[in-house]
């Protein structure tokens, strides 16, 4: 599915920041719109043959069908198709050089997006959230698709 590497930091509802590895069924994760979304569930595959991505010059740490929120609203991913057969009916479009995208700070231009394979066995991780089912992975906002 959808998800993040160990390591990415996630926003609790208090403001405090911990690494999505810790997160546990139960805490209370910040969404968009100042939300207050409780994890329902943990999803955590396997990476697998999937590559990783990254924007600007950051790391990459998120796998390819993920959704992020834009300035204009829309909910896109790198890979829409993959996205909708892990979510059936949420609509997405492509996420492109020059999209801009909401995070906990304000906005940020996607300037480059690039990929590289990592080790297949890593765990990899999401969650089963209530609320509008969003939270924020390395300060993007993004929709957890569960």
């Amino acid at each position: 599915g959808t998800c993040f590497i160990f390591g990415t930091e996630v926003l609790s509802a208090d403001g405090s920041s911990k690494v999505i590895e810790t997160v546990k069924i139960g805490d209370r994760l910040l969404g968009l719109d100042g939300s207050i979304n409780e994890v329902l569930g943990l999803v955590t595959p396997k990476l697998g043959e999937r590559l990783l991505y990254g924007f600007n010059d950051g790391p990459t740490f998120v796998t390819a069908s993920h959704p992020f929120r834009t300035k204009d609203g829309q909910w896109k991913s790198i890979d829409p198709a993959a996205t909708l057969q892990e979510k059936v009916g949420m609509i997405v479009g492509k996420l492109e050089i020059g999209d801009i995208v909401l995070t906990a700070s304000g906005e940020v231009t996607i300037e480059r997006i690039h990929n590289a394979k990592d080790d297949p066995a890593q765990t990899v991780y999401d969650f089963n959230l209530s609320g509008n089912h969003t939270y924020f992975a390395d300060g993007y906002a993004v929709h957890n698709k569960h």
